[in-house]
């Protein structure tokens, strides 16, 4: 029975991954061997040198990652100072409160430091303690990789046309021989470096994206105040048959909303907005503070700033 590291250690993306790691690196070390020998030059022993570096980081920062561990939060934790409460969220499974940027992992079954998700590949969240461990493994992975696919790429070109060099080459051509069962495993190992060079570099770029949406969104969020209260219905067929035939295609939530809520929007429809119920201290003072978001009629509010502008233009009159 594992336990401990083994534990994580024991499941089908940590071995996976090392299995790819395995694979790539067995590869570029047979036809590095034979296409630009390190013992021959010293291009072919920085080669040698330069991937063995970014194979040995690699496997440092993954399993870095896997059992340091993002980070937890104890069960029933509570600040120290009892007025922080207010600003927290309240976890139910946990049944504590959780700190900034925490979230609660299903998986683990703990809320996870500024949790950013779990990752299959460690077997482990990846969170405040394990994030550089995290992303120097991406980093170092997808560097190895795409110095393995150009090697792999030369070492099966060379072996596909050995015959060639042998009768028209000058003699000093580099032989790299492979059998069927090595042409196979080395064309194997190159999908696969491929693959992780494509799929890691989408992965920094998707969340390079998301990170810019966050900020975007965060930017241009407004707060608006609920001047006719909505029940929360899918259809609400009191606000108009406009709002009725014009719903998000979503599926996301309806919230209920009373007059004199206020709400920070941050995404806007024609008929419809969606936005996070600001809740009041009187609120924030129960034991469990559940964030309320979702969608609801945009005739139900009216944007804060419209209103002010508004009671400051009747003063002026009035004045």
């Amino acid at each position: 029975m594992c336990v401990g590291p083994l534990k994580r250690l024991w499941h089908w993306g940590p071995l996976l991954a090392l299995g790819i790691v395995k694979v790539v690196s067995l590869s570029m070390w047979h036809c590095s061997l034979m296409w630009w020998s390190p013992f021959n030059s010293l291009g072919g022993f920085l080669n040698m040198s330069i991937f063995t570096m970014w194979n040995a980081l690699t496997l440092y920062h993954f399993f870095s990652a896997m059992i340091i561990g993002p980070g937890s939060l104890p069960a029933n934790w509570k600040p120290e100072n009892r007025d922080e409460i207010k600003y927290l969220q309240y976890c139910k499974f946990c049944d504590g409160y959780k700190a900034p940027r925490a979230h609660h992992c299903r998986k683990c079954n703990k809320c996870i430091k500024k949790m950013d998700h779990h990752c299959p590949w460690i077997n482990n969240c990846c969170g405040h303690d394990n994030h550089t461990h995290f992303v120097l493994f991406l980093l170092c992975a997808v560097c190895g990789c795409m110095q393995a696919s150009i090697v792999l790429c030369c070492s099966l070109y060379r072996a596909l046309h050995r015959k060639w060099y042998m009768y028209y080459g000058t003699g000093d051509e580099p032989v790299v021989i492979l059998g069927l069962f090595g042409f196979i495993c080395c064309t194997f190992a190159l999908g696969m470096a491929l693959g992780v060079v494509i799929a890691v570099g989408g992965l920094f770029y998707f969340q390079k994206e998301q990170i810019r949406q966050k900020d975007k969104k965060r930017c241009r969020a407004k707060k608006y105040i609920i001047v006719e209260g909505c029940s929360g219905n899918w259809f609400p067929i009191s606000k108009g048959f406009r709002v009725c035939c014009s719903v998000p295609l979503s599926d996301e939530s309806r919230i209920r909303l009373d007059e004199g809520d206020r709400v920070l929007v941050t995404r806007w429809k024609r008929h419809w907005l969606y936005g996070e119920k600001i809740l009041t201290e009187l609120q924030y003072a129960t034991q469990e503070v559940i964030r309320i978001r979702g969608w609801f009629p945009r005739v139900c509010a009216v944007e804060i700033t419209n209103i002010e502008g508004v009671q400051s233009t009747e003063k002026i009159k009035k004045a």
